[in-house]
């Protein structure tokens, strides 16, 4: 699947500590690794298309469309959710 406005690094922590951006999903996030996934201005459907994959909460996804949620990490887990604005 070709998301061009979603980028997907992996982080790693472990003997290989690094980061590789990847063109898709692994299969596994092993332990010591992180997927950072990126989504800037994602549409509809990509919106629908994380949420089912990473099992997001609604109230998450929700943050997502309305842009003007304020900065804050939510921890569900198996999965963490940012909201962080950048400086231009």
């Amino acid at each position: 699947m070709f998301w061009p406005l979603i980028s997907l690094i992996l982080l790693k922590s472990n003997g290989d500590a690094g980061a590789e951006t990847l063109n898709g999903f692994p299969e596994e996030v092993r332990k010591g690794e992180l997927l950072w996934v990126d989504a800037e201005s994602p549409t509809e459907q990509e919106i629908a298309d994380l949420k089912q994959r990473f099992g997001l909460d609604e109230y998450a996804v929700e943050d997502v469309v309305h842009k003007n949620q304020r900065p804050k990490l939510e921890d569900y887990g198996k999965n963490v959710f940012a909201v962080i604005h950048v400086p231009v």
